[in-house]
């Protein structure tokens, strides 16, 4: 048997196809959902400049790019997500942006040692606590 070995630049583009379908599809699964809320909140800006240096480490300008030196860009990443996970949620779109951006646009697990600090957003959004 042989190992396989899956590189990040693998994962992100392959994500980027399977993370689209569920996203169209819930959206019009639930019409009375708003997703129009796009307040200009710190997280939703945040949020857009994430997204635009993720669509570009997908896009053509990285393709011809070493594979440590892609790494190295997506290591870029990381400082976007460390300050997501600060930022307080103001409503169900900023929710929805910090759960795309700190699970990598769907393709990770959250933190898997236990509860996400962000559930108790979650919580106070649902009014539960």
């Amino acid at each position: 048997m042989t190992a396989t070995h899956t590189s990040r630049r693998n994962m992100l583009k392959g994500a980027a196809m399977l993370t689209a379908i569920p996203v169209a599809v819930s959206a019009s699964a639930i019409p009375f959902f708003d997703a129009g809320d796009e307040a200009d909140t710190p997280v939703m800006q945040l949020y857009r400049r994430w997204r635009a240096y993720r669509d570009w480490l997908n896009g053509p300008e990285t393709r011809e790019v070493s594979e440590d030196e892609f790494n190295r860009l997506v290591d870029a990443l990381d400082p976007m997500e460390r300050e997501m996970e600060g930022l307080p949620v103001q409503n169900m779109t900023d929710l929805a942006a910090k759960v795309l951006c700190l699970t990598g646009d769907g393709e990770m697990l959250l933190d898997e040692r236990g509860p996400h600090p962000f559930a108790s957003e979650c919580r106070a959004l649902l009014k539960e606590g």
